[in-house]
């Protein structure tokens, strides 16, 4: 679990967004499990639902990286 309020990452969220110009930005990318050096950890649901919040509010799409979730734990090694 984050120490993080989601109002605070929302804020934080949303400040990155406007530090980097939020008109050019048209996804955010994020990893659903974490694994390798944390040993498969879940992304927090709380981000999720903070940059929900800001990728509504300027158009952006969400892009789910699987592989760590998905790779050869699906029977074939390849789609």
């Amino acid at each position: 679990m984050s120490s993080m309020s989601l109002p605070a990452m929302r804020i934080e969220l949303e400040d990155e967004f406007i530090r980097l110009d939020p008109e050019p930005i048209c996804a955010f990318i994020a990893e659903s499990v974490v694994d390798e050096a944390l040993g498969r950890v879940l992304a927090v649901l709380e981000h999720f639902k903070a940059a929900k919040a800001v990728r509504d509010k300027h158009g952006a799409l969400l892009i789910l990286d699987e592989v760590m979730a998905g790779v050869g734990r699906i029977g074939a090694l390849r789609a």
